[in-house]
C-alpha cells in the first residue's frame, strides 16, 4: 500500500470486518505479515486477515481514473490527518493521566507544579535582586522545553520528548556546577561565545563534577544512552519503539510505556533543575521555604535523595 494515503486506507478497513486494521506507508504489498522494521503511523496491524488478492484488488481501484491532486492540496489534507491523530492520541494520552489517585501526586501533577516554580524563577516573583539574570533565564529555558515536552508526550512524540529531557539534564549537570564552585558561573557568564562552547561542553560538566565527587542529575551513561536512541543518526535507527511488539511507528500514536518512561524521565529531570535553580537565586525565606516543601514533595515522587545533593555540594566548596 505504499503510496496511498491513510484516507483511502481507512475507506478500505471500513467496507471489511472491523477487527482488521490497515497501517499506512507499510510493505503490506509485498508480505501478509508485518515486519518490526516497518514504521507505522496511526493503526496498528492487529489481525492479518487481508489476503494478496485483496491488496490487489484495492490498488487497481484506488487507481483507476483517478485523478491527481494538487501537492498543495495533498499537502494540507495530510496535515489535516496528522492533526486528528494527534487529537486521537491527545485524548488517550488524558485519559491516562486523569485516572490518577488525587491523593498521591503523579509525574504529571509533579511537573507542572515545578514548570510553575520555575516561571516564577524566572519572572523574578518575589523580588528582583539584579544582576545579569543569567540563571534566571535558564530556570525559563527548562520550564519552556518541560512544557514542549509534555505537549509531545501528549501527541505521541515520544523520541523527540526524550530529546528535550536530555537537554534539561544537561542543564541540571551546568546548575549543579554552579552551585558546587560559585567561580564556574562567574566564568561561563564572562566567557566569549566560542570559548564557553568550548570549556562548558556537556562532557567537560561531567568531568568537572565527577572531580568534585558529585552525583550527576545525568551520568555519561544515560546522555549517552538518550543521545544514540533518539537524538543522533545512526544506522540502527527505529523511530518511536515504545510497545510490546516492538515495532516503529511515526508519531501520534498512543503508547503507554512512552508515556510513562518520558513522565518519569522529565520528573527527575526537572525536579534537579528547580532544586539547583532555588540554590543559586536569592529568594526570600518565605517562598523559599514554599518552594523546598515542593521540590521535596517532586524529589519523593522520583525516589530523588535531595539531602545527598545538599551534602555532596556544600562538601565540595
Amino acid at each position: 500500500m505504499r503510496g496511498y494515503k491513510y484516507r483511502e486506507v481507512i475507506q478500505f478497513k471500513a467496507a471489511h470486518d472491523e477487527s482488521t486494521v490497515l497501517c499506512g506507508y507499510t510493505e503490506m504489498a509485498k508480505s501478509e505479515k508485518p515486519s518490526a522494521n516497518w514504521p507505522v503511523r496511526g493503526r496498528l496491524l492487529l489481525k492479518y486477515s487481508v489476503s494478496m488478492e485483496s491488496i490487489q484488488s484495492i490498488k487497481a481501484r484506488l487507481s483507476a481514473d483517478r485523478p491527481r491532486k494538487d501537492l498543495l492540496e495533498e499537502g494540507a489534507e495530510f496535515f489535516e490527518l496528522i492533526r486528528s491523530l494527534e487529537r486521537e492520541c491527545s485524548i488517550k494520552t488524558m485519559d491516562l493521566l486523569s485516572r490518577g489517585d488525587k491523593s498521591d501526586p503523579t509525574h504529571f501533577d509533579c511537573i507542572c507544579a515545578a514548570c510553575s516554580l520555575l516561571d516564577d524563577m524566572a519572572s523574578c516573583m518575589w523580588e528582583c535582586t539584579g544582576g545579569d539574570h543569567s540563571v534566571h533565564r535558564l530556570c525559563g529555558k527548562v520550564s519552556s522545553h518541560s512544557k514542549a515536552t509534555l505537549c509531545l508526550l501528549r501527541n505521541g512524540y515520544y523520541d523527540e520528548a526524550f530529546a528535550l529531557c536530555r537537554i534539561i539534564g544537561e542543564t541540571a549537570n551546568l546548575l549543579c556546577l554552579f552551585c558546587a564552585d560559585g567561580q564556574e558561573l562567574e566564568k561561563w557568564c564572562a566567557e566569549k561565545e566560542k570559548d564557553r562552547a568550548d570549556e562548558f561542553k556537556p562532557k567537560d560538566v561531567r568531568g568537572r563534577l565527577n572531580r568534585l565527587g558529585i552525583s550527576l542529575p545525568i551520568d555519561e551513561e544515560e546522555y549517552w544512552e538518550l543521545s544514540n536512541r533518539v537524538v543522533h543518526a545512526n544506522p540502527h535507527t527505529r523511530p518511536q519503539v515504545y510497545n510490546d511488539r516492538d515495532m516503529s511507528m511515526l508519531g501520534s500514536v498512543f503508547q503507554e510505556d512512552g508515556l510513562r518512561s518520558g513522565l518519569s524521565t522529565l520528573t527527575e529531570f526537572l525536579c534537579l533543575t528547580t532544586f539547583f535553580g532555588s540554590k543559586l537565586l536569592h529568594i526570600p525565606n518565605r517562598p523559599k521555604r514554599i518552594i523546598t516543601r515542593h521540590i521535596n514533595s517532586i524529589a519523593k515522587c522520583s525516589d530523588i535523595c535531595l539531602d545527598s545533593y545538599e551534602v555532596e555540594v556544600t562538601n565540595s566548596g
